[in-house]
């Protein structure tokens, strides 16, 4: 646990020992300053050698552990003066092929005199004895290299851009950075992640870009057009109002901005299509055609006949709508399945499968996140995939299954397909093979995916696909209201909120924000647990509409961690301190430990840093409990993990837990739909418990404004596919 303290937020000396260094420029190494004596830094740069001159500014942090640190935010740097401070450097590994003996002998040989011989008259190392041409030659590449990254670091970081970005900077373009940079630093947008439009904007404004320059204005529209995907899920803009959007965002004339964005269009860098004004991104146009054109092209395909006289087996009684879903999965090419919770389409699922495989076809299932994945598993006997586990993605290599390898099967069933956005659709349709099978379940009364477009909803709404929703409400034990109230939300109607003993669904009262975290905290500590007989942090979910606030997921992760699992042991990252037993989810894919963005795990252990065979220090790590799998972390690669003692409503699709708090506050007013409370009480297998405020609860079920997405899917399957 670190604790800041009030001192100088400066430090500066020479730089006496490297302890750490990570691949993404993260390094801890020891200072001496002339007012404190040896100093622990830590922060990002873009690596650092024994002997440099450095200047830091930061904060003074004291480490349960490892004591007083200084955490740095900025650094400079300049080559050693003092004789030992040269042999030092030179002797640090940062300059290849000369290791501590020949820093002896070239500093004992040329003095004081070393660093300016170097650069500027490196031939002479060949009067050194054991330094001929090839090694040479090999010294003057290494020092000229690293001579180039010190005079890039120093033009970027002067410009406002952080250590760890322009280490990012210098190795993604070497020795073409600083002229990149000057010609045209909108260019870092796209080829370095963590640099957007504003960080690139002040840089190109400070090397002298501008206002109207072609560069900044085409960096405007792209911005534009990918915040509105990004931020609102729009799949193209109108072309006017893209020109205002650009204008209130450069301040510019309109007439710079359209001449410009014509441009554009002429070469292809947006795609507008004929007699129309939606503008789109290049690969959100080709995504929308290629599902639409996918679609039709599978459903204009024959497959492998089906018995239509099978007799099922199994003893379940199907009501009508689901026998008429059944129908049509014998001869459908491409349908879809929805309803609401407890309306029976896992078991339609079942009866579908049972049917495909008493014709011998081979089944593959797929949904988007790995809980969904997971749970449609142990719901139907057969392995089910994420979409991405599906197509073999890999950060390198992107999807290894599409148009030209293909996936093997006669039948593809997709769960979760409200979460499926039109660029992840579009991938999976490049792979499915022409004579596949395909049918898709989902509830469209959910969220709707967090990336651009409207899938489900729009083939449903297309009318060209064979569509059964299924309405006969089947999963509701006797006194159970979590699927009663779930539908009656659906339908605009409060949920029933008796508190009666021996319910399922129940609301605490609470209107002050600041008062929410405690009330939650003794749910989860005591009184569900006592009820229910369960286990407080794996069976219980807490989930908010938002992350920040006093009733957001950040600050009631923080105060759930402390009540649930108080510990003084805890190992930092950014700041958050992890304790063994601490729940947590991983929040991005990670297909080289095949842990997936929703997974759930737990931290089983903690190891601290110690030193490898070279006295070298080596990162602490995690291990945390996925599932039946031990997987460990680096610490400094923790920014795919968050504590998940709460978590938002957004990420929870596709899961299902025992207990679930929902946390709704008035001060949650832009979050507060009827979807989400929806998606939020269709989470819960046994209780449901409503915390906030009724008015808050009043609203989300009033306010049944369908988020408005630009997208012409739903035109394109009526245009391609004859109804």
């Amino acid at each position: 646990m670190y604790i800041k303290e009030e001192l100088t937020n400066s430090v500066s000396g020479e730089v006496k020992k490297v302890l750490f260094e990570s691949d993404n420029g993260y390094s801890v190494f020891v200072v001496k300053d002339s007012a404190f004596g040896n100093v622990t830094a830590t922060g990002s740069t873009s690596g650092v050698a024994v002997g440099t001159a450095v200047t830091l500014s930061g904060e003074w942090r004291t480490h349960e552990k490892y004591g007083s640190q200084f955490a740095f935010e900025t650094y400079s740097e300049s080559l050693p003066t003092s004789l030992q401070g040269i042999r030092n450097y030179l002797a640090s590994g940062f300059i290849d092929n000369i290791g501590e003996y020949y820093a002896d002998v070239i500093v004992d040989y040329f003095g004081d005199s070393t660093l300016r011989i170097m650069d500027n008259n490196i031939e002479r190392l060949l009067e050194i004895d054991g330094i001929g041409e090839t090694k040479l030659e090999k010294i003057k590449k290494a020092w000229e290299s690293n001579k180039y990254r010190q005079e890039v670091m120093m033009f970027l970081l002067q410009y406002g851009i952080s250590p760890a970005l322009a280490n990012k900077i210098y190795r993604t373009y070497t020795d073409k950075s600083i002229d990149i940079v000057k010609e045209n630093p909108y260019k870092l947008m796209h080829d370095i992640s963590g640099i957007g439009f504003v960080t690139a904007d002040s840089v190109a404004l400070a090397v002298g870009v501008g206002l109207d320059s072609p560069f900044r204005v085409q960096a405007g529209i792209i911005h534009t057009l990918e915040e509105s995907a990004q931020t609102n899920h729009h799949c193209f803009i109108q072309y006017d109002w893209l020109i205002r959007l650009t204008n209130d965002l450069l301040k510019l004339r309109e007439s710079c901005i359209t001449e410009v964005l014509n441009k554009m269009i002429t070469d292809g860098s947006v795609i507008v299509e004929r007699d129309s004004d939606r503008v789109y991104l290049p690969q959100l146009y080709h995504a929308e055609n290629g599902v639409a054109d996918g679609i039709a092209k599978i459903m204009n395909t024959t497959r492998k006949s089906v018995n239509s006289d099978y007799v099922f087996e199994s003893d379940i009684e199907y009501c009508e709508s689901q026998l008429l879903a059944i129908s049509y999965a014998k001869t459908s090419k491409f349908m879809v399945l929805t309803g609401g919770p407890g309306t029976g389409k896992t078991t339609t699922i079942k009866g579908m499968i049972e049917l495909f495989e008493a014709n011998d076809f081979s089944i593959l299932l797929a949904a988007p996140t790995g809980r969904a994945a997971k749970r449609m598993t142990e719901t139907t006997g057969i392995e089910a995939k994420t979409i991405h586990r599906l197509l073999e993605y890999n950060p390198q290599r992107g999807f290894v299954k599409g148009r030209n390898n293909k996936l093997c099967g006669d039948v593809l069933i997709v769960d979760e397909m409200s979460m499926v956005d039109i660029c992840l659709m579009y991938n999976l349709i490049k792979a499915i093979p022409d004579s596949m099978t395909v049918i898709l379940v989902g509830d469209i009364d959910q969220l709707p995916s967090v990336g651009p477009g409207n899938v489900l909803r729009n083939i449903i709404d297309s009318g060209t696909v064979p569509t059964v929703r299924l309405d006969v409400i089947f999963r509701q034990d006797n006194g159970s209201l979590i699927v009663d109230n779930a539908h009656r939300v659906n339908r605009g109607l409060m949920p029933v909120m008796t508190n009666k003993s021996g319910t399922d669904f129940f609301f605490v009262q609470e209107n002050s924000d600041s008062e929410i975290p405690a009330a939650v905290a003794e749910l989860c500590r005591t009184r569900l647990p006592n009820y229910f007989r369960i286990d407080p942090v794996k069976d219980i979910q807490v989930l908010s509409p938002m992350k920040k606030y006093s009733a957001g997921v950040h600050n009631l992760n923080k105060y759930l961690q402390n009540c649930l699992n108080p510990s003084t042991t805890c190992t930092k990252y950014g700041n958050t301190g992890y304790r063994i037993g601490d729940k947590v989810m991983v929040i991005q894919n990670d297909y080289d430990r095949e842990v997936f963005n929703g997974d759930v795990g737990y931290v089983t252990a903690m190891t601290p840093k110690s030193k490898d065979s070279k006295g070298k220090e080596t990162d602490a790590t995690i291990t945390f409990k996925f599932d039946d799998r031990f997987i460990s972390y680096p610490v400094h690669e923790l920014s795919c993990i968050t504590l998940a003692y709460a978590a938002t409503v957004h990420k929870s699709q596709g899961s299902e837990y025992p207990v679930v708090i929902v946390v709704l506050s008035d001060s949650h007013s832009i979050m507060l739909q009827r979807n989400l409370l929806y998606t939020a009480i269709t989470r819960a297998k046994r209780a449901v418990v409503i915390v906030g405020s009724e008015s808050a609860v009043s609203k989300a079920v009033r306010n049944n404004k369908v988020e408005n997405r630009n997208t012409w899917l739903c035109q394109r399957l009526t245009d391609k596919i004859p109804k």
